[in-house]
């Protein structure tokens, strides 16, 4: 039997109004403690909401479960130092001994909550947290709704959405708002820790029963990981939490290296950053350094639209007269990029059902669910013979035109050789080629290779991608240093025109 647990009322600080003296009773309780008396206040239709509480590294340690009147916020078992292997080996990251988890105690959890015969499940950012239930614990979910889904496609702001759905009829508290969903990180000896965990479930069954918030959401395609086959989760949580981990180690605070001026038309501040890497992000608390009469002291700040190196600035206290350091720090970690964004909206497609996206694609066929035998199989036109060569004597019109310039081919050793002979091979098991090695082996030296060949013999449409800026700059060099200027080069959003001519000018000198 589950020992007497108590509970403590905890004030929720988010929706002002008839709102602002709700008490969420919440009680807190270790995994080991589920049962049915502990769960069962959520036997009921109600919303329910729940949030993640996760360690520094980002495996999830803690989930809040809330509806109109109750809390629970459940602990699970965690490591608390690296265990020994077979051997007598200590574990380190991947190499660490599975968790033993209480496993009666989160079939319970699942069946009465996560998986409950009737009812909806309501969280920010559903995607993630379904990843980590089940990759952290084993655990799946039904009728879940991302809540961000049900407002907008882009913003994905847990602010945007409460404003969104509260509107104007209840004032909402920013701010507040702001630091209860700024850091998900859970401290099981910081009681402020249990309370924003506990607020931010509170908040995500109060948006589905406000108003018009039921009919908002009704029209979300729900999150089932119960009709996915392991094999199939397995891929889709790999992602995900690789993608969550790295996000929880961005810092929470960042340094920027800006100049702080001030428009002599309008009179507003703004700040310029100094390179790339000290960019400043649209919509972020900023701390700035100021020495005044009194000396030195810090000034909090708000970002507002960035254009470029520029960036709006708006302060509590005017910066008329007042010397400014050169830094700046900004609080929070940064948004997604771009890049991560569309990963993240890939993945949270396909939990919610559309699963097109996995069976459409053959490079994802062959990458993560190959046969039994590892062998890859292609779309038959995919093989089909290529356009013909450029040929400078002929006026044929259906004849590809030569390079436009004239290109100097690059020398390579026989590894190298034998990466672009591999490359190019029409063959379907060469059409994934993985080329690794560390810095200065000349991988980049293989792609400018390929790229003369392919042209040389009459292709087109080359597509060469990757991960950053800095890795498209040097293929770009790459390419100018052979001869082949022949290329547009593709940017996102984030890499602004200020920046871009930067980059390119930096190219050409």
């Amino acid at each position: 039997m589950a020992p007497s647990l108590r509970a403590t009322n905890l004030m929720q600080t988010l929706i002002d109004g008839p709102y602002s003296l709700v008490k969420i009773p919440t009680i807190t309780f270790k995994e080991s403690d589920i049962s049915i008396d502990t769960l069962s206040v959520f036997d009921h239709v109600r919303p329910i909401g729940i949030s993640p509480g996760y360690s520094k590294s980002g495996i999830l340690i803690a989930l809040a479960i809330a509806d109109d009147q109750n809390c629970r916020i459940v602990e699970f078992n965690r490591d608390t130092a690296p265990r020994r292997l077979e051997g007598g080996g200590q574990g380190r990251g991947g190499s660490r001994q599975p968790i033993r988890h209480d496993t009666e105690g989160l079939r319970l959890l699942q069946d009465v909550v996560l998986c409950r015969q009737a009812g909806d499940l309501f969280a920010f950012d559903m995607g993630p947290l379904s990843m980590s239930l089940y990759c952290d614990t084993k655990l799946r979910v039904t009728n879940a709704v991302d809540i961000q889904s049900g407002i907008s496609a882009v913003d994905r702001k847990p602010i945007t959405a409460i404003v969104e759905v509260v509107g104007s009829s209840v004032p909402v508290m920013k701010e507040n708002i702001k630091t209860v969903f700024r850091n998900p990180v859970y401290d099981q000896e910081d009681r402020n820790r249990a309370t924003d965990l506990a607020m931010r479930a509170w908040v995500s069954q109060f948006l589905a029963g406000y108003e018009n918030g039921a009919e908002t959401f009704a029209k979300v395609p729900k999150v089932d990981t119960k009709k996915f086959s392991p094999q199939v989760l397995d891929i889709i949580a790999k992602i995900a939490n690789d993608a969550h981990r790295l996000d929880q180690m961005k810092p929470t605070q960042t340094i920027h290296r800006v100049s702080v001026m001030t428009d002599n038309t309008t009179g507003e501040n703004y700040v310029r950053s100094n390179t790339f890497k000290d960019r400043v992000r649209w919509d972020k608390e900023v701390r700035l350094s100021v020495d005044g009469s009194a000396g030195n002291y810090i000034v909090p700040g708000q970002i507002g639209g960035v254009t470029g190196k520029d960036a709006a600035l708006s302060t509590i206290r005017s910066l008329s007269g007042k010397s400014i350091g050169s830094t700046l720090i900004s609080i929070g970690r940064d948004d997604p990029t771009t890049a991560e964004a569309q990963r993240a909206a890939t993945v949270l497609r396909i939990l919610q059902g559309n699963t097109q996206l996995l069976d459409n694609s053959p490079w994802i066929k062959n990458i993560w669910f190959p046969d039994d035998d590892l062998n890859l199989f292609w779309p038959e036109e995919w093989s089909l013979p290529a356009s013909p060569p450029y040929n400078s004597q002929s006026s044929n019109d259906s004849v590809k035109s030569p390079p436009s310039s004239p290109m100097v081919l690059q020398p390579l050793n026989p590894s190298q050789q034998e990466a672009v002979n591999t490359m190019y091979s029409p063959e379907d098991a060469h059409r994934i080629t993985i080329i690794q090695g560390p810095p200065g082996t000349g991988k980049t030296s293989v792609i400018a290779a390929y790229v003369q060949l392919a042209i040389e013999d009459g292709s087109n449409g080359i597509w060469l991608v990757a991960q950053s800026n800095v890795a498209v700059k040097n293929i770009a060099e790459k390419l100018m240093k052979v001869g082949f200027l022949d290329w547009k080069l593709l940017v996102s959003r984030d890499f602004h025109f200020q920046w871009y001519v930067y980059i390119l000018w930096d190219l050409f000198l």
